[in-house]
């Protein structure tokens, strides 16, 4: 668990599948459901994730743009 949103409701879950791979859940607590953040062509490797303070995006630090970690940001929204 990397994260847990501001209104208790979702969990941030970073699974790691090797050094280079990783997948990123999202977890609805009150469901106990899980879905991908996202769905990515290829390997891509997540070296963190939190919640933003209002809970509609996410800051991410991954290499998904090439090799190198850089930090971004997802809207939880698209």
């Amino acid at each position: 668990v990397t994260d847990w949103s501001s209104d208790d409701t979702q969990l941030l879950v970073l699974e790691r599948l090797s050094v280079n791979s990783c997948h990123l859940w999202l977890v609805d607590i009150a469901k106990k459901t899980k879905a991908k953040v996202v769905e990515f062509r290829g390997e891509v490797a997540f070296a963190d994730a939190k919640f933003s303070a209002d809970g509609k995006s996410l800051f991410v630090s991954s290499d998904v743009h090439g090799e190198f970690l850089e930090l971004s940001t997802m809207d939880l929204a698209t």
